[in-house]
């Protein structure tokens, strides 16, 4: 069962990714500026080093874009955790879940208890969790912690379910099969290479040039 908040969030992490990549797009188109500046004013100025300057500029560029995506996607996957964990963690989600699940529930007139199993890490906000349910539940009931991540409501045959850690591991790795940026850097280092051959022919092309007109 998954909260509006919850995908709220989810979305979040995608957004962080989409970022990335316009950020690895911007770094890309700058590099490829700057070789394209470097080689306008050889040409015009008439300076071979500038040449190759302007290699040695996508040549950088080439060796780098391969780390560039690794760091980026490192960064992507760290923050996208990050958000999920304190996403996840937040006493909201929980008391979300309560709201939920007793709206789902029967009139309370059966003699069966409401059970609910929480993860120890939200016994700080028992409480809270306590009012809620008191609020929202006229029958009995009772508050049990327990060390595993699921937060598990029984109701007679009724059972319903939030495995916390299983949803961010579902969550991550919707993001890894999702992400595009691997293959969008292989297709960058394709051009980098063919830019990279055609400035070193232009470069021989002019050198042999020039040594026609020598002889």
């Amino acid at each position: 069962m998954i909260t509006r908040a919850q995908l709220k969030r989810q979305r979040q992490c995608l957004d962080v990714l989409s970022d990335a990549r316009r950020q690895a797009a911007r770094l890309v188109k700058q590099a490829q500026e700057e070789s394209q500046a470097i080689r306008a004013q050889a040409v015009g100025e008439g300076y071979q080093e500038g040449i190759l300057a302007s290699a040695a500029a996508v040549a950088g560029f080439l060796a780098q874009e391969r780390q560039l995506a690794a760091d980026v996607q490192k960064r992507i996957n760290g923050h996208a955790r990050q958000l999920l964990s304190s996403a996840l963690n937040h006493p909201d989600i929980l008391l979300e879940l309560v709201d939920e699940w007793l709206a789902a529930l029967p009139d309370p007139a059966s003699p069966a208890v409401l059970d609910l199993l929480i993860p120890e890490a939200a016994r700080k906000s028992h409480a809270a969790l306590k009012q809620r349910v008191e609020s929202g539940w006229a029958g009995k009931f009772t508050l049990t912690y327990h060390d595993d991540s699921r937060f598990v409501m029984k109701y007679g045959d009724q059972l319903a379910e939030f495995d916390a850690d299983a949803f961010m591991a579902a969550g991550m790795q919707r993001l890894v099969s999702a992400d595009s940026l691997p293959e969008q850097c292989r297709a960058l280092s394709e051009t980098a290479l063919g830019r990279l051959n055609e400035v070193f022919l232009q470069f021989a092309s002019g050198d042999n040039l020039d040594k026609e007109e020598d002889n």
